[in-house]
């Protein structure tokens, strides 16, 4: 009888994802995914740890309980797994075998026919739970061709100097990690900066940083630029630092996006309502499209008119003339004169702003997606819209017409399984077009979130209408959230800034006074006192009051953090914490007191020689005259 039951389940469960638009593709072929492990630290935004297999003692420890989540393995032709050295350690059949169901393996392929091998590999074991890893783009997209269920990342090896890059390289960045059919981008830890991992971010990319030095300093620098995954060597240092942050720790930008502008105050899928949420502090703003009779692109949530507007027609048999000519049903106090707009002057409007555009696909005209593209780049918007739809043939026919261009699938969470087939059953839904995953907020737990970003597939839940719910998903690090009350983060500081340095003269008591700058969602700035966290003190025992007050015991040289906790609600008791990347603290000894001694020094020294001369001129007039001889 339980067989029976758990076989009608199985069967509705089925049905129920192809309602959604969910395919299943003969799921029951594919194999499961794998069980990861999931620290217990308490961060909202906690990276993916991923670990670069470097001998057989790395492989035998995933056995253990605390492990990495994902495992990188450097393979040959033959799929022999080598070390560090080039030695064979094992093969991905064994590991495979036996760890397959503890971690997401990933395989780095160095060249075209490595590639090739690891494909031909994984679809001998109808794996969905693995990704491709390399540095060849050419080689990512033949992967992808011969095995679209398979994830992939793109190792970008940057010759740029350290630090921030400018805007258009990192367009070029994202671009390529698309059109590679990747969702993750693997970066040096040299360019572990903010503003590179939220330029990336925005435009729905999985950022990832490859450590270098593996010290603490490296390591926190990688998480607090809000990294989504890290590969390092020693997961038990990343995950030390992990609880070394704490709780509720934020390191990386939640996403707020404006459904349909701001609906809760201004009309929504107005140029006036867009402008409003930006203005409010929404990073993204949702939009929805239809394609008119005469071929223009429209900004209106139905097909028809009538439930915003005067008239009731329908939008794709209907001219833009006609549409602009319609008033609102219900008009706003101070916006009665909002019309629907065109999608140009929608966009225009916003191109002044930070925020970028979510481009829900309403149409399911592929005409539409063409006329908004090409609007997009007629304004040279490119690096700030992301499309998304229900209609996943669209999203599909986006991919491979615009494959520099993102695409989220608007669906349901599947509920009532475990997370390993909620993730097998969404991967088998979104990979194939490289679909980002844009779900209803049922079921969108802390687990499923870092279930799917270990697989490097970004989620932005809709439409979370609640605030406890809204907090809850903010909590929980999902990567955006879609409501109608984007100004409800209006004053939620987004980010922490300091100088990178500073330099006090070491003396007893107070050497200088630390304030660092928050800035909330809406843009406004102000100077706060954090608190600070040593990642190494370099012998100076430094300290710091709730003034900001600095003090030590001794010259040096520290590395901090500061931290800056808020409450979602004054009268709350939840609150996150924001934080700077590592702070250098130079504490120089007191140059006063080097000059004082040296010229106490300098004094003494004449004044010995002086009293040399004087005794040696003493001697000679004191010494008898020899007689000649």
């Amino acid at each position: 009888m339980k067989k029976f039951l758990a076989f009608i389940f199985c069967i509705c469960f089925c049905f129920g994802l192809l309602g959604s638009g969910l395919s299943i593709f003969a799921e029951e072929n594919y194999a499961d995914a794998a069980e990861i492990y999931i620290s217990d630290d308490g961060m909202a935004t906690a990276p993916i740890v991923m670990k670069k297999m470097d001998s057989a003692q790395d492989i035998e420890a995933l056995a253990e309980e605390e492990r990495p989540a994902c495992a990188l393995f450097e393979v040959d032709q033959s799929m022999n797994v080598l070390d560090q050295n080039g030695q064979v350690i094992g093969t991905a059949e064994d590991i495979w075998n036996r760890f397959s169901e503890k971690v997401v393996p990933a395989f780095y392929a160095g060249n075209a026919e490595e590639g090739t091998a690891i494909t031909d590999f994984l679809l001998e074991k109808n794996a969905i739970d693995a990704l491709i890893v390399s540095s060849d783009t050419e080689t990512l997209k033949a992967s992808y061709e011969q095995a679209p269920m398979i994830g992939r990342v793109w190792d970008c090896i940057l010759e740029n100097e350290p630090g921030e890059l400018d805007q258009q390289l990192l367009y070029d960045i994202h671009t390529k990690v698309s059109a590679s059919h990747a969702k993750i981008v693997l970066l040096d830890a040299a360019y572990a900066v903010k503003s590179n991992t939220e330029y990336l971010q925005r435009l729905a990319d999985s950022v990832w940083f490859r450590a270098d030095t593996e010290t603490n300093t490296e390591i926190c620098t990688m998480i607090t630029a809000g990294a989504n995954g890290i590969l390092v060597q020693d997961e038990t240092q990343a995950y030390k630092i992990f609880s070394f942050l704490g709780n509720n720790a934020v390191t990386r930008k939640i996403f707020v996006i404006g459904h349909r502008g701001l609906p809760s105050s201004v009309p929504e899928n107005t140029t006036e309502g867009a402008v409003a949420a930006a203005k409010a502090g929404a990073t993204h703003i949702e939009c929805d499209i239809h394609l008119t009779a005469d071929g223009s692109v429209v900004v209106c949530h139905n097909d028809t008119t009538g439930a915003m507007y005067n008239q009731d027609l329908i939008i794709e048999e209907s001219t833009l003339s006609d549409l602009k000519s319609l008033q609102l049903k219900e008009p706003t106090v101070g916006y009665e004169d909002c019309r629907m707009p065109e999608f140009t002057e929608y966009l225009s409007a916003l191109k002044s702003t930070s925020a970028n555009i979510f481009i829900e696909i309403k149409s399911k005209q592929n005409r539409c997606v063409d006329e908004a593209v090409k609007i997009v780049k007629q304004l040279g918007m490119q690096d700030r819209v992301y499309f998304i739809s229900f209609y996943s043939e669209q999203l599909a026919y986006l991919h491979t017409a615009y494959p520099e261009f993102s695409g989220g699938y608007l669906t349901d969470v599947p509920t009532g399984i475990g997370p390993e087939s909620i993730v097998k059953q969404s991967l088998l839904g979104l990979r194939k077009d490289n679909f980002t995953c844009n779900p209803s907020q049922a079921g969108c737990t802390d687990v499923f979130l870092t279930y799917m970003a270990a697989r490097g597939i970004t989620v932005w839940p809709w439409t979370v209408n609640n605030f406890d719910d809204f907090i809850s998903l903010f909590n929980a690090g999902a990567s955006g959230i879609t409501t109608d009350h984007a100004d409800w983060v209006s004053d939620f500081v987004a980010d922490l800034s300091s100088p990178s340095s500073y330099a006090f003269e070491y003396r007893s008591g107070t050497v200088g006074n630390i304030s660092v700058t928050a800035t909330t969602y809406d843009g406004t700035q102000t100077q706060v006192v954090p608190k600070m966290k040593i990642i190494d003190d370099g012998g100076t025992s430094i300290k710091m009051d709730e003034s900001g007050n600095i003090s030590a015991s001794k010259p040096g040289t520290a590395t901090v953090l500061f931290e800056y906790s808020q409450k979602y609600k004054e009268e709350g008791t939840r609150s996150y914490s924001v934080f700077t990347q590592p702070v250098t603290i130079e504490l120089k000894a007191d140059m006063s007191l080097w000059i004082i001694g040296g010229i106490v020094g300098g004094c003494l020294v004449v004044a010995a020689v002086v009293a040399i001369v004087v005794v040696k001129t003493r001697k000679k007039k004191t010494d008898p005259i020899e007689p000649r001889k």
